[in-house]
C-alpha cells in the first residue's frame, strides 16, 4: 500500500513538473519596454505592455508662445512592430516630470481629451483604442 501511494505521489510530481516546463514564457512582444527619459511612450496594451510608439523626431509647432511637439493624425505613425498607432493606444508614460501630453480621439486635436501629466504612468487610458492625435509640451507635474 505504501509503495502504491509513493508511486502515485511520484507520478503526480513528475506530471506537475512537466506542466510547468510546458508553460508559455513571456515573449519580447509582451515584455515591458522601459521608456527613455524625456520621452512620451504609448503602448498598444494596458499596463505598459505590448508594442510601443516612442514620440521622437516630433514636428514642432509654436502657438500663443507655447511650443508643442505634436502628431495631428497618428494614422501615419507606426509602433516598433510596424503596426499603425492610430486608435490602438491603451497605456502611456510621460517619463519626464517636465513633459506632458494631451491625447485626443479626433484628428487635429479634437474630440475626447485626456491630459497625461509629466512623470505620470497611465496603465489604462480613458479613451482606450480611440486616441487619434497627441500634443506634447513642457509643463510642471502635479
Amino acid at each position: 500500500m505504501r509503495l502504491r501511494k509513493a508511486a502515485h505521489l511520484a507520478a503526480s510530481v513528475v506530471g506537475l513538473l512537466a506542466m510547468g516546463a510546458a508553460a508559455p514564457q513571456a515573449n519580447a512582444a509582451t515584455a515591458a519596454y522601459s521608456c527613455p527619459s524625456n520621452q512620451v511612450c504609448m503602448y498598444k496594451d494596458a499596463n505598459l505592455t505590448g508594442t510601443v510608439f516612442v514620440a521622437q523626431n516630433v514636428p514642432i509647432v509654436v502657438e500663443m508662445d507655447r511650443t508643442y511637439n505634436q502628431f495631428s493624425d497618428l494614422n501615419y505613425q507606426k509602433y516598433t512592430n510596424g503596426e499603425r498607432v492610430d486608435n490602438s493606444i491603451s497605456s502611456i508614460v510621460a517619463s519626464s516630470p517636465s513633459m506632458c501630453a494631451d491625447t485626443f480621439t479626433g484628428t487635429d486635436y479634437t474630440g475626447g481629451y485626456q491630459r497625461i501629466w509629466g512623470g505620470w504612468v497611465v496603465n489604462q487610458v480613458v479613451y482606450n483604442d480611440q486616441i487619434t492625435s497627441v500634443r506634447m509640451f513642457g509643463c510642471r507635474s502635479l
